[in-house]
């Protein structure tokens, strides 16, 4: 081929190549897909569960230390510890014997209390055994015994005043379908009068203890420290962009709590404003005192969803 056609025919394609790429510069660009959603907000409004735990074992020593071992000493005079034998003569039914009156002396003990949760109390089975013996039965029977054994319930329940410090009630019952006694010389001795005289006081002592008992949980120290370390910083992403997320508490929820072993868990729920941050690390914000105890109720299914979950 001519050198001549051949550059003729170069400068030819050059120019067809410089006018495609003339028109494709000239052509217009689609314009992006336009969205209409809202611009993300950078903050909201998040509910944390974060429950806190003590050793409860001091109550355990607590209520060993206010029921005492044995509870009440029996001592009573019977009128009538043998019946009259009446036998039939001659069609007719006769007394041979006026009755017999003893003295009826034993005492009642506890056994080994044990302490469990029970919905939302702490019970303390405390097992009654009794032991009593017939004397002196108008020298008829020179002693008679007879045992028998029932079981009472301390229950406690704890409850946050506003400040956050604990208080208790106890209450006394009896988890017996038969009042408890012993079947002894033809007559049944009950002991329900007996438990209550015997235990009621021991119920007060305990209400009076449980406070300055309580206090040694630090349930409020915990809580106030759950609180100051909520007012945190958090990274969500080190690099590429740096992301941080800024806690802010509001509310503490308290949704009652559990008993377990020795251990006393109180179930709260930590809702706090939540911030996100792009780039430099912001500040943390001050800590405030903690708020009274706030009312569960309306949050009570979102927490026991968190607590679940956990």
């Amino acid at each position: 081929m001519h050198p001549v056609v051949s550059a003729a025919r170069a400068a030819f394609v050059a120019s067809l190549l410089l006018l495609a790429a003339c028109k494709q510069e000239s052509a217009p660009v689609p314009a992006p897909p336009r969205a209409s959603d809202p611009v993300p907000d950078p903050s909201g409004t998040s509910l944390v569960s974060v429950p806190v735990t003590a050793d409860a074992s001091l109550l355990r020593r607590l209520v060993e230390r206010e029921v005492p071992e044995t509870l009440w000493q029996i001592d009573q005079r019977f009128e009538r510890c043998v019946p009259p034998q009446r036998a039939k003569i001659l069609g007719q039914r006769i007394k041979l014997a006026p009755k017999i009156g003893c003295r009826v002396v034993g005492q009642v003990t506890r056994g080994p209390i044990r302490l469990h949760g029970e919905g939302a109390d702490i019970v303390a089975d405390v097992p009654l055994r009794a032991r009593v013996q017939a004397r002196d039965v108008g020298g008829i029977i020179k002693h008679e015994t007879a045992t028998g054994s029932a079981m009472a319930q301390a229950r406690i329940r704890l409850v946050l005043a506003p400040d956050w410090s604990p208080r208790a009630k106890v209450s006394l019952r009896y988890n017996w379908t038969r009042e408890p006694g012993i079947d002894f010389l033809g007559k049944r001795i009950e002991f329900t009068k007996q438990a209550d005289k015997a235990l009621r006081p021991v119920v007060a002592r305990l209400e009076r203890s449980l406070p300055r008992e309580l206090e040694k949980l630090r349930l409020r120290p915990q809580v106030t420290d759950m609180w100051s370390s909520g007012f945190t910083v958090l990274t969500l992403n080190e690099k590429n962009p740096p992301v941080w997320l800024r806690l802010t508490p509001l509310k503490v929820h308290y949704g009652g709590y559990t008993f377990r072993g020795d251990a006393i868990t109180l179930n709260l729920g930590l809702e706090a404003t939540t911030e996100t941050f792009v780039g430099l690390r912001p500040e943390p914000p001050a800590p405030t005192a903690l708020p009274a105890v706030a009312n569960y109720d309306q949050l009570e299914p979102v927490i026991l969803r968190a607590l679940q979950k956990r």
